[in-house]
């Protein structure tokens, strides 16, 4: 219709030109408008419909550039640069607020200018290889280098458009935990080094609050080290706040740093948010003494401590001193609900008579008559709820008070447990009518248990030594690996040439695995992994789609499904094509810096797409993963030994490894040793577990979805951590002191973890005990 109405606008133009221009063979005797639409009319239609379609569908902000760009695919270089910067022109004359989509359309257009440059040199260059003009040949090569010189830049400025456009994935809310306190600061070499900071923390605290000039007089670290010097407020603090702590068995100088610091926990907090090393030897202090002081409380045995509460929003709340909790309801990229706390978080046991109203949490409040009063905050309440150590870390209030309040120190992950409904029960019998959020906690040490100088349990941390990949690699996790912005689909990632074999020879493609996982499958007997898809022959990927839907409703009716992306990644997986996916996972975790991003994000090897969304998937069905399969070993196994350093302990008493790939086990312990060699082997039997404060231990089942069902593969995503059991357990009666344990660790050996050596069959491998974890 578009062409039959524009016919006579054809007419003129062409009479306007003299001519009919050029037309298909057969076509060159036609003399009319007519004859000529009706030798093109087919192709036109073909392209025209098909531009205009994609057009309508994706609803771009200027439908004629895309379809004048749809209509260009197949034309030169040059001719699709020409028109990408007349559309960037266009754009920004349309919308000059708009820099992105422009940045990101004229990048593009120099970028696609760039290869056509390249063609053109190489065309030359062509020519004059076939001469014997060894001069012209000499030329034709500094050419080619110097576009070469500059192609880069125009990579790299069409990655950085691309970035303006394309939403980054987000990261886990629990990987600001898993950074220790020491990654983020460095630690102070002097315990004391607190002291000299605290004019200069005083003076930031008073221009948080808007107390930095009162009565025309500038408060500044000046001001302090003169009006309010530390001895002032040691002398102040002494009877209400220090001596009462060294009575719980703190000693001086820590109840001296908790006691002084505690009020400057808002200047501390932002610049921990901001990873300024300004107040590093306060923040340890502060931290350190928490840390002890929760150790000692659990020596004393008292593990079960009641509830604490404080107010969301509002006077002395939680969001005033980290805005994050503003976000606690919300879920993250993972679906998991919770904060990394910035800033020392303290809250009351809600007994006291004026704790609670049915308004709300009450506040302490001193007004500036020097009047005391208990506000009620018109708020939802946090409740936090303790529990005994585990080898996460610490997840107990740290009594400051007994019965009156305790403490959680900054860098602790909170994790929203559930929400109650208005109408609930205080502590001290009031009815509140606010939203109760029901909050766990998970904190570590900051440093070595050795150097608290307190006796303390088995205090684990989820970190690596490197026989995998490093501690960094699990902290870092996905993100740390790949782009946060993908630079291509997961279509374009497959739809490049690349062949490989497996280890008995048969070759594969990208794109052969890509159109089979699109189309129906086929049941074949003789792969190098078993029997493809059995029982499955004829079902297509929407197919997919609905068995994975059921799987996830029948466990989960609330939990999130997979997307089409999600199903088709998986069923990628599991073919052939987690060679080349393994590969260049493997290949980026080996790289750091600019060679590791370098590499991630090379169009010509990337597959962070495709990982991304195998990744969310893996997320997904391992949150809903049943009581009795969570409680089931998995086993995976790795031809080759550890070596003798693999047993050394790292600095929190751990021994683990950190998988930077995607790692499959089985429920079936006979599969991975099938694959086993001759010689020497290693065969981890993994111990799922419910999720946790801290991550995730338990893989994904896509035996529902994988091309070899027989394998019955549960998959971890990347920077997995397997933390080795130890023979020593976790029982309070093994605990030593940090002294004696830091000195026995230093000589750890095998001997101390659970590993030995087995043999089945004619397979020989050392069996290693672990717990699985990520985020």
């Amino acid at each position: 219709e578009l062409l039959l109405k524009g016919r006579r606008d054809i007419a003129d133009e062409r009479r306007c030109r003299g001519s009919v221009g050029a037309m298909p063979t057969g076509c060159a005797a036609a003399g009319s408008v007519e004859e000529y639409l009706s030798c093109w009319r087919g192709p036109l239609e073909l392209r025209l419909g098909k531009a205009v379609g994609k057009a309508l569908a994706e609803q771009p902000k200027d439908p004629c550039t895309a379809v004048a760009l749809e209509l260009l695919r197949g034309a030169s270089l040059g001719e699709r640069a020409a028109a990408l910067s007349a559309q960037a022109a266009a754009v920004q004359e349309d919308d000059p607020q708009d820099d992105s989509a422009g940045a990101a359309v004229a990048a593009t257009a120099a970028l696609l200018a760039r290869l056509a440059e390249v063609a053109s040199h190489a065309a030359a260059a062509a020519a004059a290889a076939a001469s014997a003009d060894r001069g012209g040949r000499e030329e034709v090569v500094t050419s080619l280098r110097e576009v070469l010189l500059g192609f880069p830049a125009a990579q790299a400025a069409a990655f950085s458009a691309l970035e303006s456009v394309v939403e980054a994935a987000a990261p886990s809310t629990r990987a600001g935990h898993l950074v220790a306190l020491s990654e983020l600061l460095p630690p102070p070499d002097d315990g004391g080094a607190w002291r000299s900071e605290w004019a200069e923390l005083y003076a930031e605290n008073l221009e948080q609050s808007g107390a930095a000039r009162v009565s025309g007089v500038t408060r500044d670290a000046a001001w302090v080290a003169e009006h309010e010097p530390l001895s002032k407020w040691l002398s102040k603090l002494e009877g209400s706040d220090i001596a009462p702590l060294v009575a719980l068995g703190a000693p001086r100088h820590e109840a001296e740093a908790y006691a002084c610091l505690t009020s400057k926990r808002w200047a501390l907090a932002r610049r921990l948010r901001e990873r300024d090393r300004r107040y590093a030897g306060s923040t340890f202090a502060l931290c350190d003494a928490i840390v002890a002081q929760a150790l000692r409380q659990g020596d004393a045995g008292d593990s079960d401590f009641a509830p604490t509460f404080t107010n969301l929003r509002g006077l002395n709340s939680l969001a005033n001193s980290d805005p994050a909790w503003e976000r606690l309801t919300v879920p993250d990229s993972t679906g998991f609900c919770g904060v990394c706390s910035s800033s020392l978080v303290a809250a009351d046991f809600g007994t006291g008579a004026s704790a609670f109203t049915s308004c709300g949490h009450a506040v302490y409040h001193r007004n500036a008559a020097g009047n005391v009063s208990f506000e009620p905050q018109d708020s939802p309440v946090v409740r936090f709820d303790s529990a005994p150590e585990d080898e996460h870390g610490l997840h107990c209030c740290v009594v400051i008070k007994p019965g009156i309040y305790a403490v959680f120190p900054p860098n602790t992950l909170f994790r929203l447990k559930r929400v109650e409904s208005p109408g609930w029960t205080a502590p001290n019998g009031v009815v509140v009518e606010q939203p109760l959020y029901v909050v766990s906690a998970t904190y570590r040490p900051t440093r070595p248990l050795a150097s608290l100088g307190a006796d303390g349990g088995k205090l684990c941390v989820a970190s690596g030594t490197l026989s995998y990949g490093g501690r960094q690699a699990f902290v870092e996790g996905l993100d740390g690996l790949l782009p946060t912005r993908p630079p291509l689909t997961m279509e374009m990632e497959f739809r490049r040439e690349l062949e490989w074999s497996d280890w008995k020879g048969a070759r594969y493609t990208l794109a052969e695995e890509w159109e089979y996982c699109l189309g129906e499958s086929v049941e074949r007997r003789d792969c190098t992994a078993g029997h493809r898809d059995c029982g499955r022959g004829g079902l297509r990927l929407d197919d997919y789609e609905r068995l994975a839907e059921e799987y996830v409703s029948s466990r989960s009716p609330d939990a999130p499904l997979l997307s089409s992306d999600e199903v088709l990644a998986v069923r990628l997986y599991s073919g052939p094509a987690y060679q080349p996916i393994n590969s260049y996972l493997r290949q980026v975790a080996a790289l750091q810096g600019r060679h590791r991003a370098a590499l991630a994000s090379d169009p010509a090897l990337t597959f962070a797409q495709t990982c991304r969304h195998l990744a969310a998937a893996v997320r997904k069905l391992a949150a809903v993963a049943t009581a009795d399969e969570v409680a089931a070993p998995l086993w995976r196994g790795v031809r080759g030994e550890l070596p003798r350093s693999f047993w050394v302990a790292d600095s929190q008493g751990m021994v683990v490894a950190t998988e930077t790939a995607f790692m499959s086990t089985s429920r079936n312990k006979a599969t991975p040793l099938a694959y086993m060699g001759g010689g020497q082997n290693v065969l981890w039997k993994l111990h799922p577990r419910a999720e946790s404060d801290v991550g995730l231990h338990m893989g994904a089942d896509i035996s529902m979805l994988s091309q070899f069902p027989g394998e019955a593969e549960v998959l971890f995503p990347p920077c997995t951590v397997l933390i080795v059991d130890s023979r020593r357990g976790g029982a309070k009666d093994d605990i030593i002191s940090s002294e004696k344990q830091a000195g026995r660790l230093s000589r750890s050996s095998m001997g101390d973890w659970m590993a030995e050596e087995a043999l089945e069959g004619d397979k020989s491998f050392l069996m290693v005990e672990a717990q699985p974890c990520f985020i």
